[in-house]
């Protein structure tokens, strides 16, 4: 990225500043202040296993863990659906739909341990941990273990601890006899003693085939499609954190960014010409001379006499200074600068009155020409009639320019008013005429300027470049596009090729402090 491409987005950084500090601002402070209003959530969770494998076989099937892993995904989907929500509804009698409850639950699977997390978020604690449980029981309803064949697990379960604890009374029945034997003296008593020891250890061979027997009969059907509730879901006693800070500034900084790419857009489809500063590069080929800042109403007039101290004066003084470097090195016979602009509102008779006055006041003898035949009123910058003008002077006069080149009470500056009003201005400027009476105004002064109509209005302008030895281009800072810019070179390239010398902005927004300007306005001696 080159340093001028560099400055040119710091300047749109800066001129969007207080978009920047609304786009940051606005959403954090609405979601800060949404997130304060949103009561407090409460998350409760239950927890179930999908299969049994794991804790009831010694050696589990890898097939068997893989098919409840998948099936833990399942019933994680399940538990969202209505055909869990629905029941949950009906049974806790909620005032809710079950798509509503939907919303509600949460799950997680984890396969590595296949255990299915059930999470249900409410205002209210003990409402979270009642539907939570609900739901988990619900989908273990939902699994084929609730059948018969559950219960038929569960009662060899049952018969399995059973015979495991009279395999321990037994165990302790034939400690007790043996104990007894060794103190018994008697060979009936041994005898008896004996027999029942017999016997017991007859029971207890019996309870141990029993027990392996039934042992294999339960383990050996590995149920990867059961579901049991391995941890009830309990009341919670902290809310969850809402995290509001977090939210506000990625809100912020989400509103920041849809403003970047705002502007982004804006910057791309505006076709304005931009006043970018002092030392702006050229804009299509054409040297910056200078820029007026936007004038109010009331304050339009002759600046350089009205305001001679203001900012504008200022800016006036160096466009001065440039157009009397440029025409410098120019011939002693070209002296005619016409003025022109793409439209009508640019403020270019504004500006050709005050760069008069600007170049009579450093001492130059100025010949100021209303070229606009039709709208023309640069007479009424210097409070003057418009009598008769450059219109009877080409049509009806003997080449005689007294009567018509009228002195105004800026010293060394005389005005030509746009005359009477024609119904063919253009066979007016495109005459010889024309061009013999500019040449007598050449002789009597050091400089003529010369204010032209719009061009892309009318196409006067157009033919008064033929005569022109300099063109000077007047651009609303606001208002006039590039577009308008090419075409307007493009037309006056077909008489004027090469005379287009620079152009002037209008209507800027100049952002420089005032110092500079008050301490030349204080010093200086025009």
């Amino acid at each position: 990225m080159t340093q001028n491409a560099f400055g040119k987005y710091v300047k749109v950084a800066l001129r969007w500043w207080w978009l920047w500090i609304l786009g940051l601002i606005i959403p954090s402070a609405i979601s800060y202040h949404m997130l304060q209003d949103q009561p407090e959530l409460y998350q409760a969770r239950a927890t179930v296993m999908v299969g049994s494998s794991i804790i009831e076989n010694v050696r589990p099937d890898i097939g068997m863990l893989r098919v409840s892993e998948t099936l833990a995904g399942v019933y994680a989907q399940l538990a969202t659906r209505p055909i869990v929500t629905e029941p949950v509804v009906e049974r806790l009698g909620l005032q809710i739909s079950p798509a509503a409850l939907g919303a509600q639950i949460s799950t997680r699977v984890r396969p590595d341990v296949q255990l299915l997390e059930i999470m249900v978020t409410d205002i209210n604690p003990r409402a979270a941990a009642a539907i939570a449980n609900a739901v988990a029981d619900q989908l273990v309803q939902l699994s084929p273990e609730t059948s018969e064949r559950q219960m038929d697990r569960e009662f060899g379960l049952a018969q399995l601890q059973d015979l495991r604890t009279k395999m321990e009374e037994t165990e302790r029945d034939i400690e007790a006899q043996q104990e007894a034997l060794s103190r018994m003296t008697s060979a009936a008593e041994i005898s008896e003693a004996r027999e029942r020891v017999e016997a017991l250890n007859r029971v207890r061979s019996m309870y141990q085939s029993t027990y392996a027997t039934l042992y294999y009969s339960v383990s050996r059907e590995q149920a990867p499609n059961v579901l049991t509730v391995l941890e009830h879901a309990s009341e919670p006693t902290q809310p969850l954190p809402q995290r509001t800070y977090m939210i506000a500034v990625m809100a912020g900084l989400a509103g920041l960014a849809l403003c970047v790419l705002a502007v982004m857009m804006i910057e791309y489809l505006d076709d304005r010409l931009m006043w970018e500063g002092k030392g702006q590069e050229p804009v299509q080929g054409l040297r910056v001379f200078g820029a007026i800042p936007h004038v109010s109403r009331r304050r339009k007039g002759l600046l350089m006499l009205d305001h001679p101290d203001s900012r504008e004066a200022e800016e006036l003084r160096a466009i001065r200074a440039n157009i009397q470097l440029a025409l410098r090195n120019g011939s002693s016979s070209s002296k005619v600068l016409m003025f022109v602009s793409p439209g009508p509102h640019d403020g270019k008779s504004f500006i050709v009155a005050n760069v008069a006055v600007s170049l009579a006041l450093a001492g130059l003898r100025v010949n100021l020409i209303d070229g606009d035949l039709r709208k023309g009123e640069l007479h009424a910058f210097f409070n003057l009639p418009r009598g008769e003008g450059l219109s009877d002077l080409v049509v009806t006069s003997d080449g005689d320019l007294s009567p018509f080149l009228r002195e105004t009470h800026v010293p060394g500056l005389w005005l030509l008013s746009r005359g009477s009003q024609v119904s063919d201005p253009g066979s007016i400027l495109a005459s010889s005429r024309f061009a013999e009476m500019l040449d007598k105004l050449r002789k009597g002064c050091d400089i003529v300027l010369l204010d032209a109509p719009a061009v892309l209005a009318v196409s006067d302008a157009v033919l008064m470049t033929a005569v022109a030895d300099h063109v000077l281009a007047i651009a609303d800072a606001q208002l006039t596009s590039r577009r308008d810019l090419s075409r307007m070179k493009t037309l006056l390239a077909e008489l004027g090729e090469g005379k287009l010398r620079g152009i002037i902005f209008n209507k800027v927004k100049l952002r420089e402090h005032s110092y500079y300007y008050g301490y030349y306005a204080a010093n200086r001696k025009v």
